[in-house]
């Protein structure tokens, strides 16, 4: 009896020693997803301000990858579009980023309007 008490105190200890290690995995995992989130929304943004358009797109498209439910990020890679002068992928991006973040709306209809003149389009100082 005391042989088994033993073994299932050693089998309670070792399966509570894996699920904090499964614990801890996956909150480092999901810290990391957030930490390259960030680096790459901040990324974009510089992009945006140095008017490296391209690179911009590649950054934004990285956080899209991370957080596909982002209208931030949608946001962000349709201003890159726009400078770049791409009016049909801005259109889509900023279309997206108002489906997936209503609060975007007003931001977005400027956009939009501005897309009607590319060769004036300044991106806002607040994206």
């Amino acid at each position: 009896m005391n042989n088994t008490r033993k073994a299932l105190n050693r089998a309670v200890i070792i399966l509570s020693v894996i699920f904090m290690i499964l614990t801890a995995s996956v909150i480092l995992f999901l810290l990391t997803d957030t930490a390259q989130y960030y680096h790459n929304m901040n990324l974009g943004k510089r992009y945006l301000t140095n008017r490296e358009y391209e690179s911009a797109v590649r950054a934004f498209d990285a956080a899209i990858r991370i957080r596909t439910e982002d209208g931030e990020a949608y946001m962000g890679r349709g201003d890159a579009y726009a400078g770049l002068g791409n009016t049909e992928n801005a259109g889509r991006d900023f279309e997206t980023a108002r489906i997936l973040d209503p609060r975007l709306d007003l931001k977005i209809e400027r956009r939009l309007d501005d897309l009607d003149s590319v060769e004036n389009y300044e991106i806002s100082e607040n994206p």
